[in-house]
């Protein structure tokens, strides 16, 4: 037995001075008057491991080597803070000091947003870094002045009473669970203390979350607000509130309006992926106009396909689909934008949602394009040429291609005459319809009249009103254009004669019989949904368009299902799955496109016999 223990002390020693050996080779690295090794990670390195043995804690590592989120790679250099007797004494005494160690292209504003400390403050504590910031720069976050602690002494750290529980993922990091979250990394050590000593897969662990008042606690992260990448270090810090995994409009005021604020979570994506590789990663990238001086209106509707892209990620995850949602919000243009598609964990993205504007369009598809990530594009109708590859999926179809369809699935009745009505100086979607269907009926040869809609040409369309099967198209998608000429047909009582109008035109779709129309979106029942929408968010507000969280909801719930992720991260895509019954709105149907990708091609047609509106496709 003793010549077991004298041989287990030899070869402690001979571990220690092996390690100690080591620890002289390694080349030694002065940052701002720090001393740093410079150690090459080797087979079967932990951090956990890396921390006992040189005396560190993971959080320093971490905050040094930021490269670190995506784990430890054999081969790869990280830095490592020599630690002697005596500054192991000092540290003690200034254990709650945090420092940063400035990385290739990270601004003030970004290290201000990942400690949560705003950028002013920054500059007070790091007078230098007024005039500019560099790589390998050591920046003071915090400081506290405090006497070494003993188990008399210590205080006692409050932890919230309440946070949002995560259950940590394989490769998952503290830097990535702050990042996410946006809770800086010693805040989540100062709630889980545990977590000092290593993350493991499967660990439940709580989220920090400042609670001041009974309102709805969210998850503070999927909305990343990534300003421009070059934010001047004396600019004033944006008044920025990061938007959680749900996200609402409070309606209390108009101040409160035009800030996204949090609700109760209908979706959270923590507990519906666990350690599972067949995981998608969503990323959604809409103008939501956070910052915006004013309230921006059109920012609301965004919002709204925000919400029911949640809804529809909660009912996929009762169904056993998981995915994890990133949302981004973009602005109008494209300089936010570029700084967003700079951040790293977009790469890892497998589907991007968005964007918006037809300007950002391009770079967004391009980017997709380059990862070979599946990109949606939910409102645009124009896919520059050239930027069309196998993954993309464009919701909203072109005029020229949705107007084509149409003209040859309607309008091929034989004995049908057709009467073009033209509006004086009108160009918008009427005109663009009329023009299409008047090249078509060229091609095929067929006879029309065209002839401009004015009170002195009512008499005219009367006439040929009282022939058989005749049908107006008035070429304009403003009701207040024709109007007026529709009222007097109306008086006159023409049975024979039916219209073909447009949406915009809303209530008037019902005023004259014989109404056709058509538009890409059916209305459902859809009082479950309403119900899980009211209970989250509280009261929707109605709109005389279609609604936006619907729209979220229906294309979200088209990736879930018909965007497949395999145990060995492989994409399969089955554009021919349409379960109906799963939509809400939007029925889609994705066709192949000439020049790769896919366009939703289905629409519905409407008419409107006098007493209800049928849908007829």
């Amino acid at each position: 037995m003793k010549g077991r223990i004298l041989t287990f002390v030899v070869l402690c020693l001979l571990s220690v001075s092996a390690f100690a050996a080591e620890e002289e080779k390694m080349p030694i690295k002065e940052v701002n008057g720090r001393p740093y090794y410079e150690y090459t990670v080797k087979k079967g390195d932990g951090l956990w491991g890396l921390s006992r043995r040189f005396s560190v804690s993971q959080t320093d590592l971490y905050t040094i080597n930021p490269s670190l989120e995506a784990g430890l790679k054999i081969g790869q250099t990280i830095l490592i803070p020599v630690v002697d007797a005596e500054a192991e004494r000092d540290s003690l005494a200034q254990s709650h000091n945090i420092t940063h160690v400035v990385t290739a292209k990270q601004t003030l504003y970004g290290i201000s947003k990942m400690y949560d400390v705003p950028v002013k403050v920054l500059i007070e504590k790091n007078p230098s870094a007024k005039d500019g910031i560099k790589v390998g720069d050591v920046l003071l976050i915090k400081e506290c002045e405090h006497e070494i602690e003993t188990s008399s002494n210590k205080p006692s750290v409050e932890l919230p009473k309440e946070g949002i529980s995560h259950q940590v993922k394989r490769k998952e990091t503290l830097y990535s669970i702050s990042r996410k979250y946006g809770v800086p990394i010693h805040d989540l050590i100062s709630a889980n203390p545990e977590i000092e000593n290593g993350l493991k897969a499967g660990t439940v662990i709580t989220i920090p979350v400042d609670k001041s008042s009974k309102a709805d606690v969210l998850v503070k992260s999927a909305l990343v607000n990534n300003n421009a990448a070059n934010t001047p270090v004396d600019a004033e810090e944006p008044k920025v509130e990061s938007i959680p995994d749900n996200t609402d409009i409070a309606q209390d005021s108009a101040e409160q309006d035009k800030k996204l604020m949090g609700w109760k979570s209908p979706y959270n994506a923590s507990t519906a992926m666990v350690n599972r590789a067949d995981t998608l990663s969503i990323a959604i990238l809409l103008p939501f106009m956070e910052n915006a001086p004013v309230v921006d209106e059109s920012a609301e509707r965004f919002i709204e396909f925000y919400k029911g892209a949640l809804l529809a990620l909660e009912h996929a995850k009762r169904r056993g689909i998981s995915a994890e949602v990133y949302t981004y919000d973009i602005g109008k243009g494209t300089r936010k934008l570029d700084s967003i598609l700079r951040l790293p964990e977009l790469y890892a993205a497998d589907v991007i949602v968005g964007p918006a504007y037809s300007s950002q369009v391009a770079p967004v598809v391009r980017f997709a394009k380059m990862r070979d990530i599946v990109c949606m594009v939910p409102f645009s109708s124009n896919v520059p040429t050239g930027l069309r590859y196998d993954k993309l999926l464009q919701f909203n179809p072109s005029q020229d291609e949705l107007f084509e369809r149409i003209i040859v699935e309607t309008f091929q009745n034989a004995n049908r005459h057709y009467v073009i009505g033209r509006i004086k100086g009108c160009k918008n979607k009427g005109d663009v319809f009329a023009d299409a269907l008047e090249s078509k009926l060229r091609e095929v040869k067929k006879d029309y009249v065209e002839l401009y809609i004015t009170p002195d040409n009512v008499d005219t369309i009367v006439a040929m009103a009282s022939r058989d099967s005749v049908m107006l198209l008035p070429a304009s998608s403003y009701i207040e254009d024709v109007s007026a000429v529709l009222d007097t047909l109306k008086s006159i009582g023409l049975p024979k004669l039916s219209i073909w109008g447009f949406e915009e035109w809303k209530a008037f779709l019902r005023e004259y019989p014989n109404t056709y129309y058509y538009s890409l979106f059916k209305p459902t029942d859809d009082s479950d949904y309403l119900a899980m929408y009211t209970n989250w968010f509280g009261t929707r507000k109605e709109t005389d368009e279609w609604q936006y969280d619907l729209i979220g909801y229906d294309i979200m719930t088209f990736i879930v299902n018909s965007i497949e992720k395999g145990e060995d991260g492989k994409l399969s895509m089955a554009m021919e799955y349409a379960p109906a019954d799963l939509y809400l709105q939007s029925t889609m149907h994705f066709e192949k496109h000439p020049q790769g990708g896919y366009v939703n091609m289905n629409y519905h047609t409407f008419f409107y016999d006098g007493e209800q509106v049928k849908v007829l496709k």
